[in-house]
This record gives structure tokens, sequence and C-alpha cells, in this order.
């Protein structure tokens, strides 16, 4: 449940509303792309019906059936676990371009004992086209070898230092593991042939060959400057990405991707340094590229009906490939660049949940 504050922010349920509303409460905001205020991440109600069982090559024995999208930020496992049966019910207001029952792909890392400490962010260093650059791993809690666990990049805002642009992982908790990246220099670099891509392949190959990951669960999100950076592997690793989150970022000019990738979408429409114009151009893409009408539908992010939520959802998009647009409005004083806490943790990790 979000805090009185944070429900006034989203009390105007549509684009036209959010312009008239003048005493809105802002979503929390980063510094250079740090923490970006607290999201609680266990909003919501009970996960769906579970779909049919199926055998999981991700587990010795038989797994058990995969479960609905759960809302809020506890229990994103159920949707995840026993990715060889059919997908379960979701709950209300998830999308209803979810896949369920994706082929499991468990990377080469699993059986191998973690070699960290969990639960917590650790430093690894790598070395990507002869530059030494470093990211942070997070693994859940209750880390198991033989558990193909989704894999969530993270991508920081300008100044960032690799930080993590929003707690994530207060919402997936002990369902996914985390990685968050770091840029050279401010900023990443967006193009699609520059280092940056290529360095999210190297982390990716690392991550995948020493942890327990379910290839078919990779995501990425990021915030201002790593939101840029996701526009950009989004489009070139479409198919290795099965879906992105977007805080607040606008995208190079990209042509040619690789392929459809299911999004979601949060910005201030008055952002003053990202413009909501630019990200307006970013789902537009995606939205041609995953075969959407205009036509919309209200969209929950947390799955709690008392929250109220200015997102929508595409209609007539390709089964697996939802669009989800969130358009925002911080309150009188507040910053309008915002890191889109709680739809960048809730929502994000939800809307993941369903595919």
């Amino acid at each position: 449940m979000l805090a009185p504050e944070s429900k006034l922010l989203w009390a105007c349920v549509s684009l036209a509303a959010l312009l008239g509303c003048t005493d809105a409460a802002p979503s929390p905001a980063t510094t250079g792309g740090g923490s970006g205020g607290t999201a609680a991440g266990t909003g919501g109600s009970a996960a769906g019906t579970s779909g049919a069982a199926g055998t999981s090559v991700t587990t010795a024995g038989t797994a058990g059936a995969s479960g609905g999208s759960t809302s809020g930020g506890g229990g994103g496992g159920g949707a995840m676990a026993g990715a060889g049966g059919s997908g379960g019910d979701s709950t209300a207001g998830a999308s209803s371009g979810g896949s369920g029952g994706a082929v499991s792909k468990p990377s080469e890392g699993c059986g191998t004992a973690a070699s960290q400490a969990l639960g917590m962010y650790v430093q690894h260093d790598i070395t990507s086209k002869g530059t030494a650059r470093s990211y942070r791993l997070r693994l859940p809690n209750n880390y198991e070898p033989m558990r193909a666990y989704p894999l969530i990049v993270l991508g920081h805002g300008c100044t960032g230092n690799g930080g993590t642009p929003f707690p994530i992982e207060q919402a997936s908790k002990d369902d996914a593991i985390v990685v968050a990246l770091k840029s050279v220099g401010d900023c990443f670099e967006y193009s699609p042939t520059g280092p940056d891509v290529t360095y999210f392949d190297d982390v990716l190959a690392e991550v995948s060959a020493k942890q327990c990951v379910e290839r078919a669960k990779v995501f990425m999100a990021g915030f201002s400057s790593g939101s840029w950076l996701t526009h950009t592997i989004g489009c070139v690793r479409a198919g290795v990405v099965r879906g992105q989150g977007n805080a607040s970022g606008n995208q190079v000019n990209l042509q040619n991707c690789a392929g459809p990738i299911a999004a979601m979408f949060a910005h201030d429409v008055n952002d003053d340094q990202n413009s909501f114009a630019g990200a307006e151009k970013a789902r537009d893409r995606i939205l041609a590229k995953n075969g959407c009408s205009m036509e919309t539908q209200p969209y929950d992010y947390d799955g709690d009906p008392n929250t109220p939520s200015t997102c929508v959802e595409y209609q007539g998009c390709m089964p697996g490939y939802p669009v989800v647009w969130c358009p925002t409005m911080a309150g009188a004083g507040k910053p309008t660049h915002n890191s889109q806490v709680p739809i960048s943790t809730v929502g994000f990790w939800r809307f993941w949940s369903s595919l």
C-alpha cells in the first residue's frame, strides 16, 4: 500500500486529468540515478489461478504448475517457477499479453554453488573490449543453484556511479537475480554498435556462466541515462532480453531492431531533462514493432484497486509482447525528472512476472 502522499500522484487517471493536477505529490526522485526513494514493493493481492503442471528443466524432478502473475512486489516467483507448465490466470490489471508457458532456458551456471554473499550487492570486475569495467550482482537470500532465476539488469542515471536506479529488489525480493551496470564516464554510451552493448553482452555471459539464470526471463530497466541504454539494448538484443522497463528516458535513432519486446514506460509529462515527446517517440517505435493498435485499456500497475493508476495498456499487440504506458506528473516544487518509484519497482516487476 502506498503512502497517502504517493497515492495523490496517481489520482489523475488520464493524461488530460494529469495536466489539470496541481497538488499531486511526486514520485520519489533520485540524484544522479541513486536509489530514488523508497518502495514498499508489497502492494497487491494474491496470485492468479495456477496453470497446468509441466516438467521443468531447471530443477530436479517435476516442477509445480506455473502460477499466474502476482501483484505487488511479493511472490514474483510464482509466475516464474515451473516454466515448463502452461501459464496461469493473471490477477486483475495484469497484462493480457503474457505468454505463460515459455520454454525454459536455464544457463550453464546452473548447478554451481554461489561464490558471493547472498541478499546484497557485491562488485565484480570484468574486462570488456580491453577496458576494465565492473558491475554489482545481487543473489537472492535463499539462492538455489539448481533453480533458474529471472535476471534483471539495471542502468543508473548520469553520475549514478554504478548505483541502482531504483530498488527493484524490494519488489522482486528473492525471486530474481539483479545486476547493476556501471558506466565508464558519467553516462552510458547509447550507440547500437557502441562499447556498452558489448559490455552488456559480456556481463550477461559472465553472470549466466556462474549463476543459474533463466535465459528466457532476462529483463532490463533503467532511469534517465540507464533508460536510454535500455532502449538501445531492447532494440539490438530483442529476443535475448524478454522485456524492458523505462523510467524518464529517451532514445537515440534506433532502426532495424532485432524484434518485438515487451515494454513498460513511466515518464513525467513535464520532465525538464528528457522530454515527454521523446518518450512518446520511443513508445511509438515499440508499438509499431509489436503490432499494437492505438486503442488502450486502463492498467493497474500494482494490482491494488485502492491505488489510483494513470497507466494504460495498448491493445492488439502480438501475444506475449504487451506495451504499458504510464504518464505521471510531479507535484509543485518537486523534481519532474525522477525515478518513477513505485511504478519502476512494483510496477515493472509485476509486468515482467506476467510474461
